[in-house]
């Protein structure tokens, strides 16, 4: 057994050393092709943000507010522990809706640069425009695939190209949120994480705004039309906490998300990592010619 084995592995080191030159000029040419496509790949950078849920709670009181807890659900005011988690989760929906990137695309072009850009000169910090996309020259957009209108890319095709570069994720220890972006310029990466936690922190913001002030509408309302003064006594607890509500909205601009650690523009890139992926073209390449050799060997002593 041990004969036929040690047969076996003279055979192959044989058929190997036989066509030596041949497996390394094939892997070498592969090689060499793979290191100059990589050369044409352009770098991507990623800038990520820190940041956890800010504490907007005021001073509610449960007990108080379980006493007029239907009151306390028109008012807007919740009594459950849990807010503050079901606010975050609602915030991170909401960075991956459509209407929210709709709502940012045209803040600081940024539906431009997602979908017109193709890299990025390091030296002037200048973005390099996709002449296939966008024009620069005719000033109009030229991209002809699938959902483009008038040579436009739909928004939901640009939504899930910034969907593709976004991620969000929780530390479940601390319950810190890390939202990150990819892109060919790290200033564009640190600018699209910036745009998204302000305009969602300023969306909640202005939300809350809103429905605290047609609250304290509703329960003044209400508060004028009752005798009774136990009603009265709750109703204008409500509407006091509305108030502090409100005041808190208005001067609160971290209003949803408190930011931890800015995002910044990366001097390291992110991708691709060229000299892995190198090396694994090395390593297959040399690996897939020397089994076409062994086999046609094997082919050829069968016939």
């Amino acid at each position: 057994m041990n004969q036929y084995k040690d047969a076996n592995t003279t055979n192959f080191l044989s058929i190997v050393f036989e066509n030596k030159y041949k497996i390394a000029i094939f892997t070498f040419i592969v090689t060499i092709i793979t290191a100059v496509i990589l050369i044409y790949i352009p770098n991507t950078y990623k800038s990520s943000a820190v940041l956890s849920g800010a504490d907007i709670s005021g001073n509610n009181s449960p007990n108080i507010l379980s006493n007029y807890s239907n009151l306390a659900s028109v008012a807007g005011l919740s009594i459950s522990s849990q807010e503050k988690e079901e606010r975050v989760a609602m915030g991170i929906e909401i960075i991956k809706s459509l209407d929210f990137f709709e709502n940012i695309s045209q803040k600081n072009n940024i539906f431009f640069k997602i979908m017109a850009i193709s890299d990025w000169n390091k030296e002037t910090r200048k973005l390099v425009i996709n002449e296939k996309i966008y024009s620069e020259k005719e000033k109009k957009w030229v991209y002809e695939k699938e959902f483009s209108v008038n040579g436009k890319p739909s928004m939901q095709t640009a939504h899930r190209e910034f969907l593709d570069n976004l991620s969000i994720s929780t530390d479940r220890k601390t319950g810190f949120i890390k939202i990150s972006y990819v892109h060919f310029s790290p200033d564009v990466a640190k600018e699209i994480v910036s745009t998204i936690v302000e305009e969602v922190n300023e969306d909640l913001r202005l939300e809350d705004i809103y429905q605290a002030e047609e609250s304290i509408k509703i329960l003044t309302n209400e508060y004028e039309n009752t005798q009774l003064n136990q009603i009265r006594s709750g109703l204008s607890y409500l509407i006091q906490q509305n108030i502090e509500k409100k005041t808190t909205a208005v001067t609160t601009p971290e209003y949803l998300f408190k930011i931890l650690s800015d995002p910044i523009s990366s001097e390291r890139k992110n991708g691709p990592q060229k000299l892995i992926i190198l090396i694994i073209s090395f390593l297959s390449s040399l690996i897939l010619f020397t089994s076409i050799f062994l086999f046609r060997k094997i082919f050829k002593v069968q016939r």
